[in-house]
């Protein structure tokens, strides 16, 4: 891992170079880490090398040397240890998801949003039940309809999102349907022009992929504007 975000730092740093010139700006590498276990591997990244004693003292001051900063989800509560609550609706929903307890998120999304002073947008919270419906297929819908009583509204976005995946994982498959479902919900969100089914079913898995994360990124942009 350091090696592979000091290529990003890299790549970060010389588009500046090229754009704006020196000085250069501050990069700060940072991984968040979801598990399921523990992260164990050294955040420096001259512990990549292995060098002798005594060479280590004549080579590593003039070698790359930096560390990563790292949240590690295993090791944290974010029900506790988040203030914000956007934040620990993220973090809770990174965590459970990957511990696959996601009815478990359900169930606290429901109580913190019917608790007072609850303060997140409900875009945000309909983009953690689009992600967790594409992360687990068999979320029953009856219960996110249960958990979703007091708040109607969303209720009514977030079953129509899930009824969408569902038919259109029936239409094309479930695998690619959940892809191409994704992409045009994210399509509609963004405001862009939904590209049919069609179109879509005949672009190769790996592209299907690109093209959600790119549509993603958009959105994420998109959203940090408002």
């Amino acid at each position: 891992m350091p090696l592979r975000l000091l290529s990003y730092v890299l790549e970060i740093l010389l588009v500046h170079l090229k754009a704006a010139g020196l000085p250069l700006p501050p990069v700060l590498p940072f991984v968040l880490h979801q598990g399921p276990d523990r992260w164990t591997a050294s955040p420096c990244f001259e512990d990549l090398f292995d060098l002798p004693e005594a060479e280590a003292s004549v080579l590593l001051p003039y070698l790359p040397k930096f560390r990563h900063l790292l949240l590690d989800l295993t090791q944290r509560d974010p029900d506790q240890d988040e203030i914000h609550d956007s934040l620990r609706l993220v973090f809770q929903l990174m965590k459970l998801a990957r511990q696959k307890k996601l009815a478990d998120f359900l169930c606290w999304n429901a109580r913190e949003m019917s608790r007072p002073g609850w303060e997140v947008e409900d875009a945000l919270v309909l983009l953690s039940y689009l992600y967790a419906m594409c992360v687990d297929a068999g979320i029953d819908e009856q219960q996110i309809a249960h958990n979703l009583e007091q708040k109607p509204h969303l209720k009514e976005s977030i079953m129509s999102l899930a009824q969408k995946l569902i038919a259109r994982g029936q239409a094309v498959g479930e695998a690619r349907g959940v892809w191409i479902g994704k992409i045009q919900l994210l399509e509609q969100m963004t405001g862009m022009e939904i590209t049919t089914t069609a179109a879509l079913d005949t672009l190769g898995q790996e592209k299907l992929e690109e093209r959600f994360a790119a549509l993603e990124q958009s959105y994420a942009a998109k959203f940090k504007q408002r």
